[in-house]
C-alpha cells in the first residue's frame, strides 16, 4: 500500500510539473513578474478590483456584494457582477491582488490537467495518452483565449474532479432514479459542486447539464428499450424537425433568445484556428474568420479542437455506426452529443443553416437564458471527446 501512494505521488508530482512547466512557456515571460503583471485587457481589470472590493468590505465591516464604488452614489449589488468569490477569498491571504490571481490562475491550470488525467485514467490505460487528454482540456484554444478577458472561466479545475466523484456516486443500472452507493463521494459531489459555484454560474450549469444528460441517458433507454430502430429514428426526426419549425416561429415573432442563438457556434469555427494561435494562423483562416463569422475577431468564436483531435472524432464516429461502445462509455458519448448541440443552437457551416439544434429552446426560457454564450460549452466537449477518443485508440489500435 505504501509503495502505490509513493509511487502516485511520485506520477502526480511529475505531471504537475510538466504542467506548470506547459503553463510557464505558454505564458512567458509573466512567470518573472506575477506580482505585477496581468495577461489580457478590458475584462480582466474587474478580477483585481474583485479582490480589492471584497478585502476592503470586510475590512470595514461592510456587505461585500454591495458597493457604491460603483453607479456612485447609488450603488449597485454584486450578486450578478463576474465576482468570482474564489478568487475574492483566495485574495484574504495576500497584501498583493495581482499576484494572488497569477497563483491561482497557475494552480487552475495546473489542476484543470491533472484531473482531466485521472478521469481519462479511469477507461484509458496508456499514461501518454491520458497526458495528451489532460494537455488538451487545460491548453485548448478556449481556454488560452479566456486568459485576455473573461478569468472567470479559467476557473475550471473542480469539473474533472466532479465528474470523477459522479460517476462514483451514482448507479444507473437499476430503477427509475439513480441509486447512491457512496455518501463520501456524495459529500465530494456537493462540495466540488458549491466551489464550482464561487468560481462562475457558467460552469455549475455545466455541472448541472452534465448530471442531467447522464440520468436522462439511463431514463431514456429504459422508456425506449422496446421500440424497434425506424421506430426511435422516426420521433428523433419529429424532435428535430419539430423543434427547429417552433424556434423559427419563435424568432419571427420576436420572442426574446438574449441573444444566444447568435452567440452559437459554428461547425467551420472547430477546425479553423484563431488570431491568438501564434503558430497556425495565417490570411487564409484570417480570411474566413473576418468574412463569414457573425462574431468577428472576438475570443467568444475560439473553438479550435486541433487537426489531431479532429481526426480522432472521425474516427471515433466511424467506430460507433459499426459498433457499440462499451456500457460505461455510452452516456459519456450521450452527453458528448448534447454539449455538442448546445454549443451549436444553430447548426450552420460558415454562412449557411442547416437546422436549429432542439437545445435553442432553452434560449427561451427566462434565467437559463442568461447562458447567451453557447460556444462557452465548447468546454465540455475538450473534456469529453479525447477521452473517447483515445479510449479507441488504446484499445482498438495500441493494444491490438
Amino acid at each position: 500500500h505504501f509503495k502505490t501512494l509513493r509511487s502516485k505521488f511520485f506520477e502526480t508530482s511529475l505531471l504537475a510539473l510538466l504542467f506548470f512547466g506547459v503553463y510557464v512557456l505558454f505564458t512567458y515571460p509573466l512567470i518573472g513578474s506575477m506580482d505585477e503583471l496581468v495577461i489580457g485587457k478590458m475584462d480582466v481589470y474587474q478580477y483585481i478590483w474583485n479582490v480589492y472590493n471584497f478585502q476592503k468590505s470586510l475590512s470595514e465591516g461592510t456587505n461585500p456584494f454591495y458597493s457604491n464604488e460603483i453607479f456612485y452614489p447609488v450603488g449597485v449589488s454584486l450578486w450578478l457582477h463576474t465576482y468570482t468569490p474564489i478568487l475574492c477569498l483566495f485574495g484574504l491571504f495576500f497584501d498583493n491582488h495581482i499576484l494572488s490571481n497569477n497563483i491561482l490562475f497557475a494552480a487552475s491550470y495546473v489542476f484543470l490537467g491533472l484531473g482531466a488525467y485521472d478521469l481519462c485514467k479511469r477507461f484509458v490505460k496508456n499514461p501518454l495518452l491520458c497526458f495528451v487528454a489532460g494537455f488538451i482540456f487545460a491548453f485548448s484554444p478556449y481556454k488560452m483565449a479566456r486568459l485576455l478577458e473573461h478569468h472567470n472561466l479559467i476557473l475550471t479545475a473542480t469539473i474533472p474532479f466532479f465528474l470523477l466523484a459522479f460517476l462514483d456516486t451514482f448507479d444507473f443500472q437499476k430503477g427509475f432514479l439513480p441509486k447512491i452507493v457512496s455518501k463520501k463521494h456524495l459529500f465530494l459531489c456537493l462540495l466540488l459542486g458549491f466551489v464550482t459555484f464561487l468560481c462562475d454560474y457558467y460552469l455549475t450549469f455545466f455541472l448541472l447539464f452534465f448530471a442531467f444528460f447522464y440520468g436522462a441517458y439511463y431514463v431514456g433507454g429504459r422508456v425506449f428499450a422496446k421500440w424497434k430502430l425506424w421506430h426511435k429514428v422516426f420521433l428523433l426526426l419529429a424532435i428535430v424537425l419539430i423543434s427547429d419549425q417552433l424556434i423559427q416561429w419563435l424568432l419571427r415573432w420576436k420572442m426574446h433568445d438574449n441573444g444566444g442563438i447568435f452567440w452559437g457556434g459554428n461547425l467551420a469555427a472547430f477546425a479553423l484556428p484563431f488570431w491568438n494561435s501564434r503558430f497556425l494562423d495565417n490570411g487564409f483562416f484570417s480570411f474566413v474568420n473576418y468574412y463569414y463569422f457573425e462574431v468577428s475577431s472576438t475570443h467568444e468564436n475560439v473553438m479550435f479542437l486541433g487537426f489531431t483531435l479532429i481526426a480522432c472524432s472521425f474516427l471515433l464516429l466511424a467506430y460507433i455506426f459499426s459498433e457499440k461502445l462499451p456500457a460505461p462509455l455510452r452516456p459519456l458519448a450521450f452527453c458528448l452529443l448534447m454539449f455538442f448541440l448546445l454549443t451549436m443552437p444553430r447548426i450552420k457551416f460558415l454562412n449557411w443553416v442547416i437546422v436549429y439544434s432542439p437545445t435553442a429552446l432553452y434560449h427561451f426560457i427566462p434565467f437559463l437564458n442568461k447562458l447567451r454564450c453557447p460556444t462557452r460549452f465548447v468546454l465540455m466537449i475538450t473534456l469529453l471527446l479525447p477521452l473517447l477518443s483515445f479510449w479507441l485508440i488504446d484499445q482498438k489500435i495500441l493494444l491490438q
